[in-house]
């Protein structure tokens, strides 16, 4: 009889464990552990190294003495930039510049340069900037002289040290500038322009 208890008892025990241990629920899961999602890069036109190739048509009207010995200029550059901040761009341009003949006395004389400059353009508010650049302009010249027999010409070039300051607005691929443009530095009153010119960006990166 004794024996018989202590096995219900037993049984009582091991059935009250397993009912206990169905009953219980399972652990929980951890919680899945958040990953940072990856930081986009910083647009490149806002830390710089975009760029621009670009051409501008220009109208360059000689001041002071310059005036006397060379008409109307009209020319075109070729111009490339390098965005160094979105406030400032890096410019380098060249091109060609006509200028219309002027009689002096009789004398023809017809004039024409090839200016190879660099600078750089700072944007002051937006769309507005001003500018400078510094650079070689390679001067010609020929005058025609006319005599009983037929006249003769003349005809010379030499390379002068020259630059530009000015300012103009962007709109969108467009580019306006003005700009006073001196030749020869050496001789700043005999080679001073006012230039103005329209430009647009062909290419940009």
């Amino acid at each position: 009889m004794k024996r018989i208890i202590q096995m219900a008892a037993l049984s009582l025990v091991a059935s009250s464990a397993a009912s206990s241990y169905a009953q219980e629920p399972p652990a929980a899961a951890p919680p899945p552990v958040a990953v940072p999602a990856e930081q986009a890069p910083a647009a490149s036109t806002a830390l710089g190294g975009g760029m621009l190739i670009g051409g501008d048509l220009r109208l360059a009207i000689p001041l002071g003495n310059f005036s006397d010995a060379a008409g109307v200029g009209i020319g075109v550059l070729g111009r490339y930039e390098y965005i160094l901040t979105p406030q400032v761009n890096l410019t380098g341009r060249l091109g060609f510049t006509y200028f219309l003949s002027k009689d002096i006395g009789g004398v023809s004389v017809n004039y024409w340069t090839i200016p190879i400059l660099v600078g750089a353009k700072l944007a002051v508010i937006p769309n507005l900037y001003v500018a400078g650049e510094i650079g070689l302009f390679n001067n010609h010249y020929t005058v025609a002289i006319p005599g009983i027999f037929g006249g003769g010409t003349a005809s010379g070039s030499e390379t002068d040290f020259g630059l530009t300051l000015g300012g103009g607005y962007r709109l969108g691929d467009l580019d306006f500038r003005a700009s006073l443009e001196f030749l020869n530095l050496g001789h700043a009153g005999d080679s001073m322009s006012l230039v103005v010119s329209a430009g647009y960006n062909f290419w940009k990166k």
